[in-house]
């Protein structure tokens, strides 16, 4: 479009617009970077924030993951499946020295406190249900945090720690990024760990931070459900619209039409001949008995339409398979696994 300047003296030029409708055209050759109305817009984002997301990114994420494992089957037992099949009745640490006499004496002591749940601080774990917490939480918070400690009598225990307990503490003070004393190389020096009632520092030395990895620089874990928590929840609410639909249905057992009586010529109300007349009768007592759900009477000229969907039985099937399918492929586990 050509530029109009202005003529007359203090008047203001015409900018130039753009048409309304503007080409798709390949950015350097690229159709990928070329903005388009057709796809959905993708909310760009700086890499540390991929890396590192905000606190509260990260737990709104673990809410919902753990909202969805209380009450979706399909992600309770895709952490079952890797329970079973990823730690199995625990994995078990054997001493591998020169030293034949040394690694039978190390491993039987090992395996005397593994199997004990003095193990853990708490007394409730043995080492190999601790096995099996963390595969848990490694896929559902993506991470989990193993505090090294000791018993007054020194006796060597295990602390789990949920990615929630380490957080940022609020006090003006606390320095630490999303709950992880950092220095100036980017090391973990230190973890602020939230004990129910106070926040400890612990120092690094004595943490065991298990996290996916799935960014260069990344500090904290994101849960493997974070990319299919949508199809979850799509699936979860479609599940329950299709039942709430099928109890709408099973609560209506008859509906009984009525229609209205009609005075006549030399009738007994011969001051309404010619005249409609509606009578309205009695429920039909027998008729309630034999059929346990709701009886519903109509009047003349009054229609009951079921609710229903348009869409076919095969379809909406095909649909909720498709959810399914993304929830799996999401975490590489087979859909007919």
């Amino acid at each position: 479009m050509a530029r109009t300047t202005a003529k007359a003296k203090g008047r203001k030029a015409i900018v130039p617009q753009l048409p309304a409708k503007v080409a798709v055209q390949a950015v350097d050759g690229f159709e990928s970077a070329a903005y388009t109305r057709d796809r959905s817009i993708v909310w760009s984002a700086t890499p540390d924030q991929s890396a590192n997301p905000s606190s509260f990114t990260r737990a709104e994420i673990l809410r919902l993951s753990r909202y969805l494992v209380n009450n979706f089957s399909l992600v309770e037992r895709v952490l079952t499946a890797i329970e079973c099949y990823g730690v199995g009745a625990g994995l078990i640490a054997n001493a591998s020295t020169t030293d034949s006499d040394f690694n039978h004496q190390a491993s039987q002591a090992f395996d005397k406190w593994g199997n004990s749940v003095f193990c853990s601080a708490n007394n409730q774990y043995t080492l190999y249900e601790q096995q099996k917490l963390i595969a848990r939480e490694l896929i559902l918070a993506g991470e989990i945090f193993i505090v090294l400690v000791k018993a007054a009598t020194g006796y060597p225990q295990l602390t789990l720690v949920s990615s929630e307990n380490v957080r940022h503490s609020g006090d003006k003070k606390d320095d630490s990024i999303d709950g992880l004393y950092v220095d100036d190389y980017g090391k973990v020096t230190a973890y602020n760990i939230f004990s129910g009632k106070t926040y400890q520092k612990v120092d690094a030395g004595n943490v065991i931070h298990l996290l996916r990895h799935k960014n260069i620089g990344q500090l904290r874990g994101i849960g493997s459900f974070a990319a299919s928590l949508n199809s979850m929840r799509d699936h979860k609410d479609c599940m329950l619209l299709e039942k709430k639909a099928v109890k709408v249905h099973s609560s209506l057992a008859l509906v009984v039409e009525k229609t209205g009586g009609e005075a006549t010529n030399g009738g007994i109300a011969g001051e309404l001949m010619g005249a409609n007349v509606s009578v309205t009768g009695k429920p039909n007592v027998g008729l309630e008995r034999a059929f346990g759900g709701a009886v519903t009477y109509l009047e003349k000229g009054e229609k009951v339409t079921p609710i229903s969907s348009d869409r076919s039985t095969s379809g909406f099937q095909a649909f909720l398979e498709l959810l399914v399918r993304d929830v799996c492929l999401n975490i590489s586990i087979p859909y007919e696994f």
